[in-house]
C-alpha cells in the first residue's frame, strides 16, 4: 500500500496497516511530517504547537491512540478570570455570562439556543439526512443571524466566536456545516470553552509527539519531500508518481487537504462528484500567533490568559505556558479576512499589531516578549489555510456525502472525509483507521519487501 500525505490522518492509515502485517509507503511533500499539526522548539523541554493543539472530552480515536504511543495529556490551563475587550473596553469576568449591555446578550443568546436547537435535529454522522438539510446547506450562517439578530453589537459578540472557531467570516460558512459542527461539541458554548469544551486538553509535550511517534513506528517507511503528481489506476494495481519514482501497489489511500487533491493527476479521472467535492472545500484563514514571556505573568492578576476581541487583529488568547510556569506563552489567532490583512503586513508590523493587541487587554507587560512566533496557513503551499475545509454552498447534501467512499483503488482519509469531528485531529485519526480498515478488509495479510528508489513497488500485485 502507499498513502499519499504524512499528516495525523495519512499517518495513522499507514500504522494501522503496519500493524496488520502490512509495509506501506508514507510520500509527504513537506520536508517534515504532521501536516496540520507542526511543534515548534523552544528549548529542549519546551515546543509550541503552530497547529492542532486541543481536544476534548469526546476524543476517544486520538486520546486512545496516543495512550498507544505512550503519550499523556493534560488540562487547558484555565484557573482564573477571562477577558473582553468588546466595544472599547476590556472587562474582566470569571463563569457565567459576559460584562456585556442586556440587550446586546439577550440578543446573543437567542441567536445561539436557535443554533443549538436546530444543531439538535442533524444526525450527528450524516447531516445531509436532516429533514431540512438541502435548504441549510444552500443558506448561509451569515444570512441565518441576519435574519433573527441583524448586524448591532449582539451580533458582534456571535461573530467573534464564529470568525476565530471557523476561520471564516459568518456569510463564508454554510448553516448546515455550522449546525453539524455545533452538534459533534455538544452545543455552541463548547466552541470557545476550556472545560468540558473544544480546549479541554493538551498532550504532554505538544501534539506533534503524536504524529513524530508514528512516523517513528514506520521504520522509515516515510519518504519527504515526494510531491505526489499522479496517480494511475489499471487493472489490479495503483501506480504513484512523484519526480522521482513510481510506486506500485495494491491500494492507494490520499491523505491531503482537498485544495490539494485536486490538483492530482488522476487516471481515470476521477468522477465529476467526486472533483466538484474536492474543489469546494477551500480552507478557512488563520494566523496562530505566540508572545512567550519569561513567566506567566498575568496569572499574577488572576487571569487565566483567555481574552476575547471584537477589534483586530487578534481575536482571542489561551495560555499554553508549560506545566512548570517555566516559561510564559500567550497564544492568539487572527482569523478570517482579518488574517489575510494581516499576512500581507510587513514583518515588523505584524509583530506590532499582535502586541499591541495583547497590551490592550494584558497591560504594558505583554510587550516584553521573549520571543514572537507566528504560523501564517494562509501561506503554507501544502495547507493552503485553517483549520479545515469549509463547504461551498449545496456540497454537503450532494457530493461531500461520499467523501470517504473509495474509488476503485483508491481510498480517501482526511480530516475533511469524515462527519467524526470534521476537520479536527479526532476526525483525521478516525479517517485514517476508516480508509486502512476498509483495505485490510479486502485484502490478505503478509509482510512485502522494503521499497527502493527509482521504481518502488512496496507490496506484490494481487
Amino acid at each position: 500500500m502507499v498513502v499519499v500525505g504524512a499528516g495525523l490522518a495519512g499517518l495513522t492509515a499507514a500504522y494501522t496497516l503496519a500493524k496488520a502485517g502490512h509495509e506501506p509507503l508514507v510520500l509527504e511533500a513537506r520536508g517534515r511530517v504532521g501536516g496540520r499539526v507542526l511543534g515548534e522548539p523552544l528549548d529542549e523541554r519546551v515546543s509550541l504547537d503552530l497547529g492542532g493543539t486541543w481536544f476534548g472530552p469526546s476524543k476517544h480515536r486520538l486520546t486512545a491512540l496516543a495512550a498507544e504511543l505512550g503519550i499523556g495529556s493534560h488540562p487547558t490551563y484555565d484557573r482564573g478570570a477571562r477577558l473582553l475587550d468588546y466595544g472599547g473596553r476590556v472587562r474582566r469576568f470569571r463563569a457565567g455570562l459576559p460584562p456585556v449591555p442586556l440587550p446586546d446578550l439577550v440578543a446573543a443568546g437567542r441567536a445561539t439556543a436557535g443554533l443549538d436547537m436546530l444543531a439538535r435535529t442533524l444526525p450527528r454522522e450524516a447531516p445531509w439526512l436532516a429533514a431540512h438539510a438541502e435548504a441549510w446547506d444552500r443558506q448561509s450562517l451569515g444570512r441565518w443571524l441576519d435574519d433573527r439578530i441583524g448586524t448591532g453589537r449582539g451580533r458582534a459578540l456571535v461573530d467573534i466566536a464564529v470568525r476565530t472557531v471557523w476561520g471564516a467570516e459568518p456569510h463564508r460558512i454554510t448553516l448546515l456545516q455550522a449546525l453539524s459542527y455545533i452538534d459533534s461539541l455538544g452545543g455552541f458554548e463548547a466552541l470557545t470553552r476550556v472545560k468540558g469544551g473544544l480546549m479541554a486538553d493538551r498532550f504532554l509535550g505538544g501534539a506533534h509527539r503524536v504524529t513524530d511517534a508514528l512516523a517513528h513506528r514506520l521504520h522509515g517507511r516515510v519518504l519527504l519531500r515526494s510531491v505526489v503528481r499522479r496517480v494511475r489506476q489499471s487493472g489490479s494495481a495503483v501506480e504513484v508518481e512523484t519526480d522521482t519514482m513510481t510506486v506500485r501497489a495494491r491500494r492507494a489511500v490520499v491523505a491531503v487537504p482537498p485544495a490539494l487533491a485536486a490538483e492530482i493527476d488522476f487516471t481515470p479521472r476521477l468522477p465529476a462528484a467526486r472533483t466538484r467535492a474536492l474543489r469546494g472545500l477551500p480552507m478557512g484563514s488563520i494566523v496562530k500567533v505566540f508572545a512567550v514571556y519569561d513567566h506567566p505573568f498575568w496569572r499574577e492578576h488572576g487571569l487565566n490568559g483567555q481574552m476575547v476581541s471584537d477589534r483586530p487583529p487578534v481575536t482571542s488568547t489561551f495560555d499554553l505556558s508549560p506545566l512548570d510556569g517555566s516559561l510564559g506563552v500567550l497564544a492568539g489567532f487572527v482569523p478570517g479576512s482579518w488574517a489575510r490583512a494581516f499576512s500581507a503586513l510587513p514583518a515588523a508590523e505584524r509583530k506590532e499589531a499582535v502586541l499591541a493587541s495583547l497590551a490592550r487587554v494584558y497591560g504594558p507587560a505583554a510587550r516584553h516578549v521573549k520571543r514572537y512566533v507566528e504560523k501564517d496557513w494562509t501561506a503554507d503551499p501544502y495547507a493552503r489555510g485553517c483549520y479545515f475545509g469549509l463547504a461551498e454552498q449545496g456540497l454537503i447534501t450532494g457530493p461531500l456525502a461520499d467523501m470517504g467512499t473509495p474509488d476503485g483503488l483508491v481510498h480517501w482519509a482526511g480530516a475533511e472525509t469524515t462527519w467524526q469531528s470534521f476537520g479536527g485531529m479526532e476526525g483525521a485519526v478516525a479517517s485514517g483507521q476508516r480508509s486502512a480498515r476498509r483495505i485490510l478488509a479486502g485484502l490478505d495479510g503478509g509482510r512485502r519487501p522494503s521499497p527502493e528508489h527509482g521504481s518502488v513497488e512496496p507490496e506484490a500485485v494481487s
